[in-house]
């Protein structure tokens, strides 16, 4: 693994001690660092406190199938590849596999060297897709757009200031707060270093975040500044919406923001945001010169 900064991470799952351990030692030896599950509900409990570069799973078991196990794992990191074992060649499994969205499929008996080429060939797709992904935020997010979050999730916030500072743009972070009351303080205290986009976990509503929406949409500074809900699903920001119908919200982002999710909403943003750096140095103009 020579030339990568962090260790890669691999999650291995078969109900086969036998074989489970066949791969464990050969991998491992290889230079990855491995959980070893021999179940997908045990498969499960690794997934909710680790993030790995790769899945491998067989895909007959007790319980939960593969398949079962791959449902779950794209549904809470839909950007980590997974590999599919099973013990036979059967083409309806393999077709239904491939129409769910599994990235490989590899058939008993198999060499060990061929599961290792596998994951090397995933790992360097992941890296390709992500570096696409920043090159495509780099170009929609200007090194003048200025972004105000507000979450009382600490790791939302670390998840989205660290995509950030990755593609880097760690001066686009103009606020970070963990309530509605800081965001604002933020944006007052700011002196004219206004965000161009305000980005507010939806469960904020609930709590102080409505009335700090309120007071933001009420200031004439912010008027133009788009304001943005990160919501877990696009049905659960609407039915939070259709809670609040007065709220004047330009828009909806998903869970898990990636860079790539960042940068499409960015681009739909691109003409309102420009609009709206027009209108505020309009307005400075305009008070400018009533000043004279």
């Amino acid at each position: 693994m020579k030339g990568l900064k962090t260790i890669p991470r691999i999650l291995v799952v078969d109900d086969d001690d036998d074989v489970l351990r066949l791969m464990g030692v050969y991998l491992k030896h290889h230079g990855f660092q491995l959980d070893l599950a021999t179940s997908a509900e045990q498969a499960r409990d690794f997934l909710k406190v680790s993030r790995y570069d790769v899945v491998v799973s067989d895909f007959k078991m007790p319980g939960e199938s593969g398949l079962d196990l791959f449902s779950y794992v794209s549904s809470v990191h839909p950007e980590t590849p997974f590999v599919l074992i099973t013990g036979c060649d059967d083409l309806r499994i393999k077709r239904e596999s491939m129409r769910m969205g599994v990235h490989e499929y590899l058939t008993k008996p198999f060499h060990l060297d061929a599961l290792h080429q596998i994951i090397i060939n995933l790992m360097q797709r992941d890296i390709q897709k992500k570096v696409a992904s920043f090159d495509r935020l780099e170009s929609c997010l200007r090194p003048t757009l200025k972004i105000a979050f507000c979450d009382d999730d600490e790791g939302e916030l670390l998840i989205m200031r660290r995509m950030l500072e990755d593609a880097g743009y760690s001066d686009a972070i103009c606020a970070c707060s963990f309530s509605g009351e800081e965001l604002l303080d933020s944006l007052w205290a700011s002196n004219g270093n206004l965000p161009d986009v305000i980005l507010l976990d939806i469960l904020m509503l609930f709590k102080d975040g409505l009335e700090a929406l309120e007071k933001i949409k009420l200031d004439a500074k912010f008027q133009n500044v788009p304001v943005l809900l990160v919501a877990g699903s696009p049905e659960y920001a609407e039915a939070v919406l259709k809670k609040f119908p007065l709220l004047a919200i330009d828009g909806t982002l998903t869970k898990p923001i990636t860079a790539d999710s960042f940068a499409t909403l960015l681009s739909s943003l691109t003409i309102a945001v420009e609009a709206g750096q027009e209108d505020r140095s309009g307005q400075t103009s305009a008070v400018a010169n009533s000043e004279r």
